[in-house]
């Protein structure tokens, strides 16, 4: 079993330490971190206005630091940067990095794209034109691998034509092997990027899915997610959560989460039942996975380090 990657961000005031953490990684064997643009559902979940962090300038940080460790953009929001910007930076980071370096696309989402007041396209025509301007501007520049965020069936589809990876959130785990039947042979065999986010705890089965019942409720607020629930046939629940959040009741929400969603869309429980059911998303089709530690408690660098030690 190959060991998983991490999702670590730069939250405010824990930045330095993050590095720090993706030193640690590192150390540790673990061969990828991606880091995220402007999101954690930690803080909202506090009902705090997450303060803005940005993916590549965090990755630049730990190319810096690292030097084996693969470094992605998980994702870096298309909207915020002109694609010629976006080229530029991902190409410092590339030659930085000696190859070690994923750009990760993605529209986003509101929660993003509200804050910035940042008018939307339709994301299917909106990611192969804004891909296409970016493989333009790098121009001879040497280029690193550019994978898409995607979670339904058109997005998957789309990446697989014009990117060369994917990076997925919140998939069912009895799910993949069918979302992934849309790529080619060649992408299911070979080192085409097949990714997923998904939130892992160590430790208290109760307490590890409280956490994942949060992250999974907090993301019933943006409408694709919940039609994605819908497809992975949760929609009672999805629909129970989503309205639990509109009323502003988060432990309603969280509630509406059964044990069967967050067993399918996180992993949780001792050292070796987490190695197990990593080894199953390994199994589905995933060669990328990522696990993301949305404990409320505890830094970040405490909660994944607790997860990475699994593999002592």
């Amino acid at each position: 079993m190959a060991k998983p990657g991490f999702i670590i961000s730069a939250h405010l005031g824990q930045r330095q330490q993050v590095v720090e953490l993706a030193v640690e990684l590192e150390r540790r064997g673990f061969p990828f971190v991606f880091c995220p643009h402007d999101y954690s559902p930690i803080l909202n979940a506090k009902g705090a206005d997450p303060p803005p962090y940005d993916a590549l300038s965090l990755t630049t940080a730990i190319i810096q630091a690292t030097n084996t460790i693969k470094v992605g953009t998980g994702i870096a929001v298309t909207y915020t940067r002109h694609p010629a910007e976006m080229a530029a930076a991902a190409s410092f980071n590339h030659e930085l990095s000696d190859g070690r370096f994923i750009l990760g696309l993605g529209p986003g989402h509101n929660g993003i794209l509200t804050r910035y007041k940042i008018p939307t396209e339709k994301p299917l025509g909106h990611m192969k034109n804004y891909t296409a301007q970016v493989r333009t501007a790098f121009a001879e520049w040497p280029q690193p691998p550019i994978i898409w965020a995607t979670l339904r069936k058109k997005m998957t589809t789309l990446t697989g034509e014009e990117a060369d990876g994917l990076l997925a959130n919140n998939w069912a785990l009895s799910k993949v092997p069918e979302h992934l039947s849309v790529l080619s042979g060649d992408q299911l065999k070979g080192d085409y990027i097949r990714g997923a986010i998904v939130p892992a705890f160590v430790g208290d089965r109760t307490e590890g899915l409280n956490a994942i019942r949060n992250v999974l409720s907090f993301y019933t607020t943006m409408q694709n997610y919940v039609e994605y629930y819908h497809q992975a046939g949760f929609t009672e629940p999805a629909e129970a959560a989503k309205a639990a959040m509109l009323a502003g009741d988060r432990a309603a929400a969280r509630a509406a989460i059964p044990e069967s969603m967050a067993d399918e869309m996180g992993i949780v429980g001792t050292a070796a039942q987490v190695r197990d059911k990593v080894e199953e998303w390994q199994a589905a089709g995933i060669n990328w996975l990522t696990l993301s530690s949305l404990q409320a408690s505890g830094t970040q660098y405490d909660n994944i380090l607790n997860i990475a030690k699994a593999w002592d």
